[in-house]
C-alpha cells in the first residue's frame, strides 16, 4: 500500500519505532490517539474495536513494546486492520505526555479532518466521543474538550475529593492560560489540524501530568509567524457519561499533586517566555 503514512514525521526520539498503517490523506476522517500502558490505566480492547467500527474513525495506539497490550492485541489489530489502525511504539521511559504528542503528530500526518486523544480505558464511552466529534463539525470549532460537569440528568462518576481538587487545578490553570476553563484534565480532546496545532506539537512538553494545559497554552499563545487560536474557537462540551476507574493514577496521590504543581510552574514560565518573545517580534 506504499510507504506508511506516519513515516512522514521524520526523526524519532532514541528508542522509538513505528509500525504504521496505510497511506493518507484521509479527508473527512477522525483520527484518535490512545496512549496504552501509562498511569495504571487498563486499555479497553472492546472499546477500541467499537471505536473502529464507527464510520470515518481511525486510531493511533501508542505505547512501549514491552506493554502486553502493545505486543499483543494492539499489534495484532494494527496488522489486521491497517486501513484504520496504526501502532506507534515508544521507549520504555517515555512519558504519557510524549506518547500523546507523538500520537497526535502521527494523526496529523495522516491528513485527517479531526484529530484528538481519548482515554484508553474509555472513561468517556465511544458514544460520547462520537457526539463531541459531531459537535465540532456542526459548530466549526478549532478545539472541542469534554467537561465533567456533575449535574442532574448526567452520569458523571467521580469522587468528591477528585472533583474539588480538579476544580482547584482548573482555577490555577485558567489563570495561567488567561481564559476561563472548567475542566482542563478530561482526557477527551479533539482538534482541527492547523498551523497552530502543528507548532504546538513541534517540541516535547515540559510537563508530564499537566500536558493538557501546556498544549492549550501553546495553542492560545501561538508562535513566531503562527497566529494563536482565540478562546472563542475552543468549546467545552459537558459530558453526559463519564465513569472514573479506580485503577487509574488518581490526582489525590500526594506525589502526583506535587508533580502537578511543578508542571504548572513550568508551564507558566514557558508561556510567559513565549508571550515575551511574541511581543519582541511584534515590536520590531
Amino acid at each position: 500500500m506504499g510507504s506508511a503514512w506516519a513515516e512522514r514525521l521524520g526523526g524519532l526520539p532514541a528508542g522509538a519505532t513505528r509500525v504504521t498503517a496505510a497511506d493518507g490523506p484521509e479527508v473527512g476522517t477522525t483520527c484518535l490517539v490512545l496512549a496504552i500502558g501509562f498511569e495504571h490505566q487498563t486499555a479497553d480492547q472492546a472499546g477500541v474495536t467499537d471505536l473502529l467500527d464507527r464510520p470515518g474513525i481511525r486510531v493511533v495506539l501508542v505505547g512501549p513494546p514491552a506493554e502486553p497490550s502493545i505486543s499483543g492485541w494492539a499489534g495484532a489489530l494494527a496488522q489486521r486492520r491497517p486501513e484504520a489502525c496504526a501502532l506507534v511504539t515508544v521507549a520504555a521511559e517515555t512519558s504519557k505526555a510524549e506518547a500523546v504528542r507523538q500520537g497526535l503528530r502521527a494523526a496529523v500526518a495522516r491528513g485527517a479532518e479531526i484529530v484528538g486523544y481519548v482515554s484508553a480505558d474509555f472513561s468517556s464511552p465511544v458514544s460520547e466521543i462520537v457526539r463531541l466529534r459531531d459537535i465540532m463539525r456542526s459548530r466549526g470549532a478549532a478545539v472541542v474538550m469534554g467537561a465533567r460537569v456533575a449535574m442532574l440528568g448526567v452520569d458523571i462518576r467521580r469522587s468528591a475529593v477528585r472533583h474539588y481538587l480538579g476544580r482547584c487545578f482548573a482555577m490555577v490553570a485558567s489563570s495561567i492560560l488567561r481564559t476561563a476553563i472548567y475542566d482542563t484534565q478530561c482526557e477527551l480532546k479533539l482538534f482541527r489540524p492547523s498551523p497552530a496545532l502543528g507548532a504546538a506539537l513541534a517540541m516535547p512538553f515540559s510537563s508530564t501530568i499537566a500536558f493538557d494545559v501546556e498544549l492549550l497554552g501553546r495553542l492560545l499563545v501561538g508562535g513566531p509567524g503562527i497566529a494563536p487560536l482565540g478562546a472563542g474557537e475552543i468549546i467545552e462540551a459537558p459530558l453526559k457519561t463519564w465513569h472514573g476507574h479506580q485503577h487509574a493514577n488518581p490526582i489525590t496521590d500526594p506525589a502526583r499533586v506535587l508533580l502537578a504543581v511543578r508542571d504548572l510552574r513550568r508551564i507558566a514560565s514557558d508561556l510567559a517566555a513565549r508571550r515575551r518573545a511574541d511581543r519582541s517580534i511584534t515590536d520590531m
